[in-house]
C-alpha cells in the first residue's frame, strides 16, 4: 500500500507495486486531486491468440457490476482518499468499494492517461474470492423441447445422471410432432433415469415448430420455484451445474442465469450475450453471443443468456412475461426476453466457472437471411440497447504503448508490440 500527499489531499493506493503503472501516474493524479474520493484507471493487458497473434488491449471495467468487481484484483487499481479508506472493510475491500459505488457513483473518477499493466490476465481477472448465492432453491423444473432425434435426447438424458443435487427436480419434455416410434424411444430412455431422482412430465405441442410457444407451455406446466430452459442438443458437464444455476436464479435482481457454453473441440460458443458496435447493421450495433475468451471464466453480469441453457425464477418469469411466440417463434426469442428484463431493471448473470456442452445448429436448420432480418428488427425496436454497449467490460485497441515505471515490463511490452506488428505485416504479404 502506498500513501501519498497530493497537495491538500491524502490518498492511499492499495497493493501499490504489484503491477506497473504508467511513468507519469503521479503527475496525472495531481491533476485530479480532491475531485473525487476514488480515482481509478484502466488496464493494459495481453490477450492470447494463435501463434504470433497475441494482442494488446486496454481493458475498461464497468463498476456497476458488483459480481465482476469481486473477481478483480484491485491492487494498484484505485487511489482512495485516506479518510474514506480508513472506514472500508479491508478484508472485503472489493465488496466495500462496489457498495460505495452503488451509493455514490459521482465520487468515482476515471483517469484516462494512467494505465495499470497486467502482463498475464489470470493474475488480475481470475476469481479472487468465490461469491456464493444468497438463497438455496428447493425445486427446479428443467424444460426441454424436442422433435424426433432420439440420439440427441439420449445424450442429454445421460448427462442428467451426472448431476448431484438434493433439490426436487421436474423434467418437462415437450414433444413437437415426433413419430410414434421416436416418441416411444424417448419414453423408454426416460425409464432408465434412476427412480426418484427426477419427476418426468411428458407434454405434446401438436403445431408447427415454435420454440417460444413450446417453452411457454413447459413454463406453464412447471410447479418449481426455478425454471431451467435447455436445448435437447445441450449436455451437462459438471455435477454442481443445476445447484449453481438454480440458487443464483433466486437473487431478486437477477433475471436469467447462464453457464459457459462450449462446443466441439472445446470451442467457446458463448460467454453470455454482448452488444457491440457493428457498422454492417442498420442501427450500427449487433447483439450476439460473446466468444471473447477474456472474462469467460468469471462470475459477472451479462446482457443476457442463451436459452440453450438459462435459469430464471418462476417469480421473475411471471414478472417479465413469456417468450414472444408471434414475432420471435424461434431465433432471437431469448434476446428479446433479455432486453425486456433489462428494461424492467433486472440483470443477467453469467457463471463462467460452470460449463455445459452445446454445438449450435445440431437440432434445427438455420435460415441465415431470416436470422439477419430478425436481428435488424430487434435493434430497430430497441434503440436504447446502446446503453449496454460493451457491458460489463470494454476491450480497446492500443495505438501506441505508454512507458511504465518498471523497466522489465517496458522491454517485455515492446517485444510483444514488435511481434504483433511483424505478424500483421506477414499477414498482408501472404494475402
Amino acid at each position: 500500500m502506498l500513501s501519498l500527499h497530493l497537495e491538500t489531499s491524502e490518498y492511499v493506493i492499495p497493493g501499490f507495486g504489484e503491477f506497473a503503472l504508467t511513468n507519469h501516474w503521479k503527475t496525472e493524479l495531481l491533476k485530479y486531486r480532491g475531485s473525487s474520493s476514488f480515482l481509478y484507471w484502466n488496464d493494459l493487458t495481453i490477450l492470447k491468440g494463435a501463434f504470433y497473434q497475441n494482442t494488446l488491449r486496454e481493458v475498461h471495467h464497468s463498476l456497476n457490476d458488483s459480481y465482476q468487481m469481486n473477481s478483480l484484483n484491485i491492487n494498484a487499481k484505485f487511489a482512495i482518499k485516506k479518510s474514506i479508506y480508513e472506514n472500508l472493510d479491508k478484508k472485503n475491500l472489493n465488496a466495500s468499494i462496489s457498495e460505495f459505488y452503488k451509493l455514490n457513483p459521482d465520487k468515482f473518477t476515471l483517469i484516462p492517461n494512467i494505465h495499470r499493466f497486467v502482463p498475464y490476465p489470470d493474475t488480475a481477472y481470475s476469481q479472487v474470492k468465490k461469491r456464493t448465492p444468497t438463497y438455496n432453491a428447493k425445486s427446479v423444473s428443467i424444460i426441454v423441447n424436442y422433435r424426433d432425434r432420439p440420439l440427441l435426447m439420449s445424450e442429454f438424458l445421460t448427462s442428467c445422471n451426472l448431476l448431484n443435487t438434493k433439490k426436487t427436480v421436474e423434467l418437462i419434455l415437450i414433444n413437437n410432432q415426433s413419430t410414434q416410434e421416436n416418441l416411444a424411444t424417448v419414453k423408454m430412455m426416460c425409464e432408465k433415469i434412476p427412480p426418484g431422482s427426477f419427476k418426468i412430465i411428458h407434454a405434446d405441442y401438436n403445431q408447427p415448430f415454435n420454440h417460444s410457444a413450446q417453452s411457454n407451455l413447459g413454463a406453464h406446466l412447471a410447479t418449481s420455484e426455478v425454471l431451467l430452459f435447455m436445448n435437447n442438443d445441450a449436455r451437462f458437464l459438471a455435477a454442481n451445474t443445476l445447484d449453481e444455476l438454480a440458487d443464483w436464479a433466486l437473487e431478486e435482481s437477477i433475471a436469467t442465469v447462464g453457464p459457459q457454453i462450449i462446443g466441439d473441440n472445446q470451442r467457446l460458443v458463448s460467454a453470455g450475450m454482448e452488444i457491440a458496435i457493428d457498422s454492417r447493421h442498420k442501427q450500427g450495433v449487433a447483439v450476439r453471443e460473446s466468444e471473447q475468451f477474456f472474462g469467460s471464466n468469471q462470475l459477472r453480469q451479462t446482457v443476457g443468456n442463451s436459452f440453450a441453457c438459462a435459469a430464471i425464477s418462476k417469480k421473475n418469469w411471471l414478472r417479465v412475461g413469456p417468450l414472444n411466440e408471434i414475432d420471435y417463434p424461434t431465433q432471437y426469442n431469448d434476446v428479446d426476453f433479455a432486453l425486456r428484463c433489462l428494461k424492467k431493471g433486472l440483470n443477467h448473470l453469467y457463471l463462467g466457472y460452470i460449463p455445459i456442452f452445446h454445438e449450435p445448429g445440431a437440432s434445427e436448420h438455420r435460415d441465415i437471411s431470416r436470422i439477419l432480418n430478425l436481428h435488424e428488427k430487434i435493434c430497430e425496436l430497441n434503440p436504447e440497447m446502446r446503453q449496454w454497449l460493451h457491458f460489463p467490460f470494454q476491450l480497446n485497441k492500443m495505438k501506441s504503448i505508454p512507458l511504465f515505471n518498471k523497466t522489465k515490463w517496458n522491454c517485455f511490452l515492446r517485444l510483444k508490440w514488435m511481434t504483433l506488428l511483424l505478424a500483421q505485416f506477414a499477414k498482408k504479404i501472404l494475402k
